[in-house]
């Protein structure tokens, strides 16, 4: 990871616990795609959080969150410039072996409950002062239909 490089990543869930020790806890993690048994359907909750990573050497000025079905924002929010400057003093830094501090941001989504009418994918951007970071994306499919023995293949 170079010095100025910007990471995002994304954990798609049922459910985030804030435990004791400043843990979280994500109950249901979703790798890359949900499967559903009908459309539409009602999902009565997906969690999502959003972590950006950051180098002191290209610092962010602002971070705009957006949760995304295909291209509609369903939920976003953020913080401005001064939100991001006391959230840097105040956060732990992590520090590379070459000793460059590293920041991390983070945000927490709940939708509920969402409504998909169709397969569709939920994707997160986050757009800074100059650039849009890509978080992963999760998959809303149809699930598979399974063969049971003795069933006719016509």
């Amino acid at each position: 990871m170079t010095t100025a490089s910007r990471f995002a990543w994304v954990v798609y869930c049922d459910d985030i616990r804030h435990e004791i020790s400043n843990k979280l806890s994500f109950i249901g993690v979703y790798a890359s795609i949900m499967y559903v048994p009908h459309f539409p359907i009602a999902i009565p909750r997906l969690c999502i959080a959003v972590t950006v990573l950051n180098s002191s050497a290209n610092p962010f000025k602002r971070l705009k969150f957006k949760i995304l079905m295909d291209d509609a924002v369903i939920a976003e929010g953020g913080l401005d410039e001064a939100q991001v400057s006391a959230a840097s003093k105040a956060a732990p830094n992590m520090t590379e072996a070459d000793n460059d501090i590293r920041h991390m941001f983070g945000a927490q989504f709940e939708l509920s409950p969402l409504q998909v009418n169709a397969p569709t994918k939920i994707k997160v951007r986050i757009e800074t002062e100059n650039e849009e970071l890509k978080g992963n994306a999760l998959s809303i499919a149809l699930a598979p239909t399974v063969r049971q023995e003795g069933d006719s293949v016509a």
